[in-house]
């Protein structure tokens, strides 16, 4: 390692505590900065930050095989043992998952899954309105229904989570603690306490209890991975898509008039219920970064002729939150608009990019979309406190977020609630 890189990664750390701890920036206001000016930083001991597509894309692609590996997680993660710690150790395990989320069986078996799941918990608001309204715990909630659903496609049941059954309410509480609490403590052991001992134990003995019943395609290990990742990913994603839809009253009412009376394959084709998604996955990169190893010296380039050596055995994080965010990718960064497009696909990461991108991608986004045209169907969702609509963009690109260092996964600071309200009657087209 060259001392001007070992300079610059004292000076990373020292402007790291500054902006932290005296101005009380967050996390990813930080990390954006340290990379605005050159698109990368180093930070100590041994990290890369990487804010720029061109590098990014390097990596992730054009030697992604021949100069990186993914980097490993902790082993305190009860992930550790899944194929998330190596995908390469386990290519079999990745094929199997690769074709049980093919497009054929997410239309045959996860579609109508996702779409009962989703009518229980809304039969569940609708149970519980006394009044005309009411206020949701839309974490909580997300929560439940992204367990049911992975619960019901990969081990052959729900969890219960969305009828408040006493196994789905611990699993719920269990899920939220872990990845809300436990995995975003910023410590330098990253151990869990007791409690968080206990509700693993009791997410592997329910697990065990249902993957020693079903199909066994996955081994036990890479079944946890997939309840794990599928529901921490979906609820956060889930959550942060009807709080914007709550402050944005007007992109609620444009989809509800674009997607009312379409059929499920319409709405899953639908333009603008696309757009929209597409749109919230790079406004709420909701994994803020992709990690790797790199297993020898290489030099990249970017587009202005910028140069970056990146010397063997450094741990990398490619900042997809500052990428999505940045105004040299895209026009007013921090507004919402369901109508931008998307020329430089370099930067556009949400799901990573490349022979190690998410395999879940297909059935995340059709998960998204039947869900909200669902929900938007059947239920009316608004603030707690009314805002101007010249202050909601603001309003939500200011939300604040918990970092969770082990699987690379944002979680709102505090719950999101929302107001919510049955539409009654049904209007017509």
């Amino acid at each position: 390692m060259s001392l001007w890189i070992l300079f610059e990664q004292y000076l990373s750390l020292a402007f790291y505590y500054i902006l932290i701890h005296i101005f009380h920036w967050s996390e990813l206001e930080t990390l954006s900065f340290l990379t605005s000016k050159r698109g990368w930083a180093w930070m100590y001991p041994n990290k890369l930050l990487i804010s720029d597509a061109d590098i990014a894309h390097e990596i992730l692609v054009r030697h992604s095989s021949s100069h990186f590996q993914k980097a490993s997680i902790h082993e305190a993660s009860p992930l550790s043992g899944s194929m998330l710690n190596d995908s390469d150790r386990k290519p079999h395990s990745r094929s199997l998952l690769v074709h049980s989320l093919s497009s054929k069986q997410i239309k045959e078996n996860y579609i109508p899954i996702i779409l009962d799941c989703t009518k229980a918990l809304v039969n569940y608001w609708k149970s519980k309105l006394a009044s005309d309204s009411m206020i949701v715990d839309v974490t909580d909630d997300c929560a439940r229904l992204a367990l049911d659903i992975v619960g019901e496609a990969l081990i052959g049941g729900t969890f219960g989570a969305c009828s408040y059954d006493d196994n789905g309410n611990r699993l719920t509480q269990s899920m939220l603690h872990l990845t809300r609490e436990t995995f975003t403590a910023k410590n330098h052991e990253k151990q869990i306490d007791m409690n968080g001992i206990h509700q693993l134990d009791f997410i592997d003995n329910l697990i065990q209890q249902r993957w020693a019943t079903s199909d066994r395609t996955l081994d036990f290990a890479d079944t946890k991975l997939i309840l794990f990742a599928g529901s921490e990913t979906t609820a956060t994603a889930m959550a942060l898509t009807l709080l914007t839809l709550a402050y944005r009253n007007d992109i609620q009412i444009q989809l509800r008039e674009q997607l009312y009376g379409l059929s499920t394959f319409e709405i899953i084709q639908n333009s603008l219920l696309d757009s929209f998604i597409h749109e919230i996955l790079r406004f709420w990169a909701i994994a803020p970064f992709i990690t790797r190893r790199s297993t020898r010296d290489l030099t990249c380039q970017n587009s202005s002729g910028r140069t970056l050596l990146i010397p063997n055995n450094t741990d990398i994080d490619i900042l997809v939150w500052s990428i999505h965010r940045s105004s040299l990718y895209y026009i007013r960064v921090d507004e919402l608009n369901i109508t931008r497009t998307y020329s430089n696909k370099r930067s556009y990461l949400p799901f990573s990019t490349g022979s190690r991108m998410c395999p879940g991608m297909e059935f995340a986004i059709t998960e998204l979309k039947i869900i909200v045209a669902l929900l938007l169907e059947q239920i009316e969702f608004e603030p707690l406190v009314s805002i101007s609509p010249l202050d909601c963009n603001q309003f939500l690109s200011e939300q604040q977020f918990h970092i969770d260092w082990y699987h690379a996964v944002i979680h709102t600071k505090e719950h999101v609630c929302l107001k919510i309200r049955p539409r009654l009657p049904v209007f017509s087209k």
